[in-house]
Order: structure tokens, then C-alpha cells, then sequence
């Protein structure tokens, strides 16, 4: 099978949204994104953190944004403008890493893409969902990756 038949093939940007523990996993998110053959400047990583305080201590990575689920307000919009640009972009690709709250899920489930990949996470629009016991970025990555290079596009 060609790499250009399968799901993979036809992914060129990717947005990947996961919970902030540290830099260190933000930055290995973003080699394993370049392992993949992905170019990080066309890629995207949310990175959600717990308060809208910690936000504004993180260090900034290009093609990160942080942002926080306190940051959406009654109506269910999004106040930080930097993470509404990103969610507002389309994407070839959204892989979510771990479960968010519901009014988190419905901003995600607005992001234009062709296929939604779930590591790890019981969201439910996703069209593709994995489970696996490491939670490395570079296995997750690279397990979508393999997984959607044993699938054909439609």
C-alpha cells in the first residue's frame, strides 16, 4: 500500500490537543510530531492547563498555545483570542490526548478537519479512537500514525 492511499498520506497539519503537565512533554509532542514527518509550523498543539493563572507563567513555545477551561465563559465562548485563532483554523487532522469537560468538547467538536483522532479519550464526535497503555508523546503519535497508515481513504 502506497503512503499516499491511506489516511496518513493525506494528513499534512494536525492539531493536537492535550493537558500541560510540563514543557519537557510539550517539546517531545513536537519531535515526535517532526518524527512523523509532520512539519510543526503547520501543526498546532493546544496545551490545556488547570487555572488561568498558570497560563500566564507558561514559557512560550512557537505552535503553542495555552489555554484554560475557566477561559470559557457562560455562552460557551472561548475568551482567549489566541486559542480561538488556533481552534479556528482548519486542520487536516485534530488528535485529541485524555478527556475534557463538556464545554470544552463542544469547542473542539467546531474545529474543521477531515478526521478526529482520539488517544486515550472517551470524546464523543471523534471518528477514530485509541486506546493504549503508554502515554508518551512519541508513542501516541506515533501509534495514530501507524494506525492510520493501515487505513484507506475514502
Amino acid at each position: 500500500m502506497k503512503n499516499n492511499e491511506s489516511l496518513w498520506g493525506e494528513i499534512r497539519s494536525l492539531l493536537l490537543v492535550t493537558h500541560f503537565s510540563n514543557v519537557d512533554e510539550l517539546k517531545k509532542y513536537r519531535e515526535a510530531l517532526k518524527e512523523a514527518k509532520l512539519n510543526v509550523h503547520v501543526c498546532g498543539i493546544l496545551a490545556v492547563v488547570e487555572t488561568k493563572k498558570e497560563k500566564q507563567t507558561m514559557l512560550a513555545l512557537k505552535s503553542v498555545v495555552y489555554c484554560s477551561e475557566q477561559e470559557i465563559n457562560l455562552f460557551g465562548r472561548l475568551k482567549n483570542e489566541e486559542a480561538m485563532k488556533q481552534l479556528s483554523n482548519r486542520y487536516d487532522a485534530l488528535m485529541v490526548v485524555g478527556d475534557y469537560s463538556s464545554r470544552f468538547e463542544k469547542l473542539l467538536k467546531k474545529v474543521r478537519v477531515k478526521v478526529s483522532i482520539g488517544a486515550n479519550s472517551s470524546v464523543d464526535f471523534l471518528t477514530l479512537k485509541l486506546k493504549t497503555d503508554s502515554a508518551s508523546p512519541s508513542h501516541l503519535i506515533n501509534f495514530a500514525k501507524q494506525t492510520l497508515e493501515k487505513i484507506n481513504k475514502v
